[in-house]
């Protein structure tokens, strides 16, 4: 039936995990990135998925929290994080060697295109943090990313290695005034880039306008979509999006989603 609530495929290999925090670093700004031991996460994981993170003290915050998986280096994992609630300032205190909770790698990843060029990557605010991973996904190709968020103090300027950057700020404090969706406009109408795949992540009013783009201009994309959930797992069903017509599940569907699927006029 049109608009029913279409039951997910079996989910990928997820782990339940205690780990150990073997690095926990500034980033700049409210911006954190830990790293953790997870060998058999690690083993499975690819970028676009993500883990959901026990962040509580005590039963605060009561729900999970899920981050973007941003790298992987032999048994670790690592995750970027911006402290902005009970739940992050908690997770800002963990030491060294202390253990954190989570699930994963949950969900399924972005695949990139074998023969596009360039690769146009699209970030909102902390929705640039899987593009680090993908970045190493695509070493020696032609990849452009394009930042924005909201002011100066939201952008993640860590440098990532082997893309052209363009940064952009809505109120202009840093890099160039506008959206990303403006700068995504001017790379788009190159003749250099009719070959191009588009990847986002970001908020949903962002990740729509960036699929109304890639459709008129006819190129790829694939988009990280971001909704509240509180299992992460499929079961509570908070995460669905109308996608072909059926809700699917964010946490066991997506998070990344081909752009066209998506009906981006369906309230979220």
């Amino acid at each position: 039936m049109p608009g029913e609530l279409a039951m997910p495929a079996a989910p990928p290999q997820r782990y339940h995990v205690r780990a150990r925090v073997v690095a926990h670093e500034p980033l700049g700004g409210k911006y954190r990135r830990m790293v953790l031991e997870a060998p058999q996460v690690a083993a499975h994981a690819r970028p676009g998925q993500f883990i959901h993170v026990d962040c509580s003290q005590g039963w605060v915050p009561f729900w999970r929290r899920p981050f973007s998986l941003s790298g992987r280096s032999g048994d670790c994992i690592s995750f970027i994080y911006a402290v902005v609630g009970p739940g992050t300032r908690n997770l800002a205190k963990r030491r060294l060697a202390e253990e954190v909770d989570f699930l994963g790698p949950l969900g399924n990843g972005f695949h990139l295109h074998p023969t596009a060029s360039p690769l146009i990557f699209v970030g909102g605010g902390y929705g640039v943090t899987p593009f680090f991973w993908l970045l190493e996904q695509a070493a020696g190709r032609a990849v452009h990313l394009i930042h924005g968020a909201r002011s100066a103090s939201e952008l993640l300027r860590a440098a990532p290695n082997g893309a052209q950057v363009m940064y952009t700020t809505d109120d202009g404090s840093y890099g160039e005034r506008g959206l990303v969706t403006d700068a995504l406009r001017r790379r788009l109408s190159s003749p250099s880039a009719r070959q191009a795949a588009v990847y986002a992540c970001g908020p949903r009013p962002m990740l729509r306008a960036v699929a109304l783009l890639a459709r008129e201009f006819g190129v790829p994309c694939q988009v990280a979509m971001e909704e509240l959930m509180a299992c992460g797992v499929g079961g509570c069903f908070g995460c669905a999006v109308k996608v072909r017509g059926a809700y699917r599940l964010v946490c066991r569907d997506g998070p990344v989603f081909a752009a066209d699927e998506v009906d981006w006029d369906e309230p979220a």
